[in-house]
Parts: structure tokens; C-alpha cells; sequence
């Protein structure tokens, strides 16, 4: 189903996010350590697993990982490795990689225990522009919030 609504003159679309879904290999490090140059992501609430000097990944500005068992998203920035299979490096063509970010934090699954939630993620209509203006702004704002949002979290804590 794709269909278009204009908004500002620019034209968004409502797809099947499996239409426009790209998947990219990303090597493993099944035994990352305390200290060396690169991250090795895992999935899950602690996302740095720890350190590796292997071959990283270097296109990482439209990468967002996805963790398949935990519905866990993770924004690198800087060259990475993953810690297993179960950490799916997505992207959409010409889309910024925040912007992505955010669109796939406000499409996750319903967390229904453990599975892997990748078709059901393949599945959801997402709406999305592919306006580079309005992809920046909207992921300014979105980072803006969250940064917001976990500032006044930890002053609760305290």
C-alpha cells in the first residue's frame, strides 16, 4: 500500500516499512574486550558489550541497529562491531540515520516475550518524507526531547 500526503509542499508516504527496509552484514566479535578502538554492540539496555581492534564497520551515519530478540535500537557514531546475529544493522536509502532512528523507535513491536521480532518490525505501515530538511529538523527536535527527557529524569532521581 503506498499512498501520498503533501504536507509543506513535500510529499510523504505511507509504506510497508519491509518496502524500504535495506539490511547491511556487519562483523561479529563474539570476544570483545575492556579496552581497544572500536565498539561491539549488543543488544539489549547495555548496548557496548565492549571493545574490539578488528575491522569495524565505517558507513555507520544511516545505520540503526536493531536487537532482534529485545526490540532494542541503538544509533552508532563512530565505526562499530556487533556482539552476534541477533543485532540487525538496518537503513533506508537516502534517509538521514537519525531521522530513521526515531521513525523506527515510534514503529517498534509490541514486546510479546521472546521471539524474533524482525517480520513483525517488516511489517508496520510507517509514514516517512524524503525531504532532507524536514528529516533534519525533525530529527533535531526528536534528540532535542530525548536529551530533555533524560535530564529531567535524573534530576527526579536525585
Amino acid at each position: 500500500m503506498k499512498s501520498r500526503r503533501m504536507i509543506n509542499n513535500h510529499a510523504w508516504e505511507q509504506r510497508k516499512l519491509g518496502e524500504v527496509l535495506k539490511s547491511q552484514s556487519i562483523n561479529i566479535d563474539f570476544n570483545p574486550v575492556k579496552f581497544a578502538k572500536y565498539e561491539v554492540i549488543q543488544q539489549g539496555n547495555e548496548p557496548i558489550a565492549g571493545y574490539s581492534n578488528n575491522a569495524p564497520f565505517r558507513n555507520y551515519e544511516q545505520i540503526v541497529l536493531f536487537g532482534d530478540h529485545t526490540l532494542s535500537l541503538y544509533k552508532p557514531k563512530s565505526p562499530f562491531l556487533v556482539a552476534s546475529d541477533g543485532v540487525k544493522a538496518y537503513f533506508l536509502d537516502n534517509v538521514n540515520g537519525n531521522y530513521f532512528y526515531h521513525l523506527l523507535s515510534f514503529n517498534l513491536p509490541k514486546n510479546e516475550g521472546y521471539k524474533r521480532y524482525s517480520s513483525i518490525l517488516k511489517d508496520k505501515d510507517i509514514k516517512l518524507t524524503y525531504n532532507k530538511k524536514e528529516e533534519d529538523k525533525i530529527s533535531v527536535l526528536l534528540d532535542n526531547l530525548d536529551t530533555l527527557i533524560t535530564l529531567h529524569q535524573r534530576k527526579c532521581d536525585k
